[in-house]
């Protein structure tokens, strides 16, 4: 079964930006599929595991900001 986690993400202003997350996190392990949208701010994350910790980490780390 699979885990669905939707983050809305400050900072993105190209589709560049979405590559850039797409990429980090596509490389935690049990990530399944990953989606970024510039114009709504939205990333979708579906993976094996939870892995909500590791995608904000991930996603911070590259410059941007996850919105709680």
């Amino acid at each position: 079964m699979s885990v669905e986690k939707v983050f809305r993400v400050k900072g993105m202003h190209c589709s560049s930006c979405g590559v850039l997350i797409r990429d980090a996190l596509s490389e935690i392990g049990g990530v399944e599929k990953v989606s970024a949208d510039h114009k709504s701010g939205i990333v979708k994350v579906v993976s094996r595991t939870d892995v909500s910790q590791k995608a904000m980490d991930a996603i911070e780390k590259e410059g941007y900001k996850v919105e709680q």
